[in-house]
C-alpha cells in the first residue's frame, strides 16, 4: 500500500503548489526559463547561419541549381546523409537565412516533443526540466554551432529511443518496430557513422509489448537480444540501401565508394585541435587524454552529468520502480556512456560533438526533478541538492556568454570574418559577368559564405584546399593535387578567393612545399589582386582563359 501512494507520477500539475514550497520554487524557475527560452528562440531568427552549415548549404545549392553532381563534381568526405539533409530541405525552402532558421527551431521542437514524451512516466515536472534543459543548452550556445551534424542527427537517434520505449506503439509487430528503430539509426549514421554505436543496446533494452512473455536468462537471453539486433540491423541495411540508390541515380554512387575506400582512411587519422590545426601523429594521445581529463569545450556543462550519473546508481535499485521507469533509466544511463565514448574513440572535441552525451545527462537531470518514486527519503534531499547546484552551475556558465547580450538583441551573428566576407562579396559582385566561376583557396574562413551569397559555381570539384596539404606523401594526396593544378589551367575561373586567417588548418611536417610553390607560381602569373584585406584577397583572372579542348 506505501508503494500506491507514491508512485502518482501523472497527478494534477498544480496540485499542492502552495502546500509544497519546494515544488512551487521549481515550477516558478521552470516557468521563468521557458518565457527567456521563447524571447530567446523569437529573435534568432534573426541569426545567420554560417560555419559548416554554409559548406553543406553551397553544395546543395550546386546540386540543385547548377546540376552539379556530389562526390564527382564536389569532392566531399562526409556521409551522404549530411549534404543530401541540406539538398532535400533547401529544394522546399531554398537558401535563405530566416528559412533555415525556422527549420532549425522546428527540428528542435520536434527534438523536444520526443523528449517530453520519453519522459511522461516521471511525470510532466520531469519532461518540463528535460525539455528546457536541452533548449537552453541548444540556444544559449554560439551560432556556429546551430545545425550541426551532430544536433540533425539527435532528432532519429531520439526518435529510435521514445519508440524502443513505448510497448504500445506498433505492439501487434514488435518485428517491425525493430526494423524502424534500426532504420532511425541508419539515417543518423549516414550523416555520421558513429552515432549507430547505441543501436545495439537500443535494441537490448527495446520494451516489450503488453502480455509478452518475460525475458529468459542465460543463453535464452542473449539469443533474443541477438535476433533482436538482427532485425534492427536490416532496418540500418534498408536505409544505407536506398542511400546507395539515391547516389546511384545521381551517377555518384562508384566516385563516393571510391572516396570512401580510398581517402577516408587518411583523412580518418586527422585530429584537430580546439585552434582547428593538425594534431601531429606523436601527439595525438597525450591530446586526446588531455582533453578528456578537461572535458575540452564543454564550458562547464560536464556538472550535468553529475547528477545524471548519480540517478541510476541510487534508483535502479529500488523496487518502487515501474517496468517501464527503469527500462528508461538503464536506456539513458547507456546512450550517455556511449556517446561519451564515441566522442574520446573519434578523437574530435568540438562543441558540437558533445552534443547526443549532453542531450542523455540533461534527460537523466530531468528524471530526477521529477516525481520520482524511486529514491528512499534519505537520498531526496541530497540528490535534489546536488541536481539543483549541478544544473545551476551549468546555466551559470552559459549566461557568462559574452555573446548573450547580443543574441538576446537579435543580432546578427559575429564572426572573425564577417566584416571581410561582406568586403569580398561587395569587392567581386560588380564584376561578374554570366557563365563566370569562382573558386577558394580555404577552409571554413569565410569563402564559402562568399560563394553561396554570389550564386556562382565553384571552377573545380575542391569547395577548399586543405585537403591537399595533410598526408602528402600520400601517392593519392598528390593525385588530387595534380588533379587541383591541371584544372586551374585547363579552365582557370575568373575568380579566386585567397583565406590565410580564421581558416581551418592542415600540417604535414614531410611536406617539401612543392605544391604550393606551384600554385603560387600560377596565382601570379595568371591572376591579380582585386581587393586585399588582411589575411584575405579576392584575385580577377588578368588573361583571357584558354579555349577548351
Amino acid at each position: 500500500m506505501a508503494a500506491e501512494k507514491v508512485q502518482a507520477p501523472g497527478g494534477s500539475f498544480f496540485h499542492g503548489l502552495w502546500k509544497d514550497p519546494n515544488r512551487l520554487v521549481w515550477n516558478l524557475a521552470l516557468a521563468a526559463v521557458t518565457a527567456w527560452l521563447v524571447l530567446t528562440a523569437l529573435l534568432s531568427l534573426k541569426w545567420e547561419i554560417y560555419w559548416d552549415q554554409v559548406c553543406f548549404l553551397y553544395q546543395a545549392f550546386l546540386v540543385n541549381e547548377k546540376g552539379y553532381v556530389l562526390y564527382r563534381d564536389i569532392f566531399d568526405v562526409n556521409m551522404p546523409g549530411a549534404a543530401g539533409f541540406m539538398i532535400f530541405f533547401s529544394k522546399f525552402i531554398g537558401y535563405s537565412d530566416l528559412a533555415w532558421r525556422i527549420l532549425d527551431l522546428l527540428w528542435l521542437g520536434a527534438i523536444l516533443a520526443l523528449t517530453w514524451s520519453m519522459l511522461k512516466p516521471f511525470g510532466r515536472r520531469a519532461s518540463w526540466a528535460a525539455v528546457l534543459g536541452f533548449a537552453w543548452l541548444y540556444l544559449m550556445q554560439p551560432e556556429s554551432q546551430l545545425l550541426q551534424r551532430d544536433y540533425v542527427m539527435l532528432l532519429p537517434i531520439a526518435a529510435a529511443c521514445a519508440l524502443a520505449l513505448s510497448p504500445e506503439r506498433l505492439a501487434r509487430f514488435p518485428r517491425l518496430k525493430l526494423v524502424l528503430i534500426g532504420a532511425l539509426f541508419g539515417f543518423a549514421a549516414l550523416i555520421k557513422p558513429q552515432a549507430g554505436i547505441a543501436l545495439p543496446f537500443v535494441a537490448w533494452r527495446a520494451e516489450d509489448p503488453p502480455g509478452a512473455a518475460p525475458a529468459e536468462a542465460g543463453a535464452a537471453r542473449w539469443k533474443a537480444w541477438a535476433l533482436r539486433l538482427l532485425f534492427a540491423s536490416a532496418g540500418v541495411l534498408a536505409v544505407f540501401l536506398l542511400a546507395a540508390a539515391w547516389l546511384w541515380s545521381m551517377g555518384s554512387l562508384e566516385r563516393f565508394l571510391y572516396i570512401a575506400k580510398n581517402y577516408w582512411p587518411i583523412y580518418s587519422l586527422q585530429i584537430f585541435d580546439e585552434s582547428m590545426y593538425t594534431i601531429e601523429r606523436g601527439r595525438r594521445w597525450s591530446y586526446i587524454f588531455d582533453s578528456v581529463f578537461h572535458m575540452r569545450n564543454l564550458y562547464g556543462r560536464q556538472w550535468a552529468c553529475v547528477p545524471a550519473l548519480l540517478v541510476p546508481v541510487l534508483a535502479l535499485g529500488n523496487p518502487a520502480l515501474t517496468p517501464r521507469q527503469r527500462a528508461a533509466i538503464r536506456l539513458f544511463r547507456d546512450a550517455l556512456i556511449l556517446y561519451f565514448l564515441e566522442v574520446v574513440l573519434v578523437g574530435h572535441f568540438h562543441p558540437y560533438a558533445w552534443i547526443p552525451m549532453l542531450y542523455f545527462a540533461i534527460v537523466l537531470c530531468g528524471v530526477a526533478m521529477g516525481d520520482l518514486p524511486a529514491l528512499a527519503p534519505r537520498f531526496r534531499p541530497r540528490l535534489t541538492a546536488v541536481v539543483a547546484g549541478a544544473c545551476l552551475a551549468w546555466a551559470a556558465s552559459r549566461i557568462e556568454s559574452p555573446a548573450l547580450k547580443r543574441q538576446l538583441a537579435g543580432e546578427r551573428p559575429v564572426t572573425p570574418w564577417t566584416e571581410p566576407v561582406e568586403q569580398m562579396a561587395s569587392t567581386v559582385r560588380p564584376y561578374m559577368l554570366p557563365g563566370d566561376k569562382i573558386q577558394a583557396l580555404d577552409w571554413l574562413g569565410g569563402s564559402e559564405r562568399v560563394m553561396l551569397d554570389l550564386r556562382l559555381p565553384m571552377a573545380t570539384p575542391y569547395l577548399y584546399d586543405a585537403g591537399f596539404y595533410h598526408a602528402t606523401h600520400e601517392p593519392l594526396v598528390k593525385a588530387l593535387q595534380e588533379d587541383f593544378l591541371e584544372r586551374l589551367r585547363r579552365e582557370p575561373p575568373r575568380f579566386i578567393l585567397v583565406v590565410s586567417t580564421n581558416r581551418m588548418h592542415a600540417f604535414d611536417p614531410r611536406d617539401d612545399g612543392t605544391f604550393k610553390a606551384r600554385l603560387e607560381e600560377l596565382l601570379t602569373k595568371r591572376y591579380r589582386s582585386l581587393m586585399r584585406w588582411p589575411g584575405y584577397d579576392v584575385l580577377i583572372r588578368s588573361e583571357p582563359a584558354p579555349p577548351s579542348p
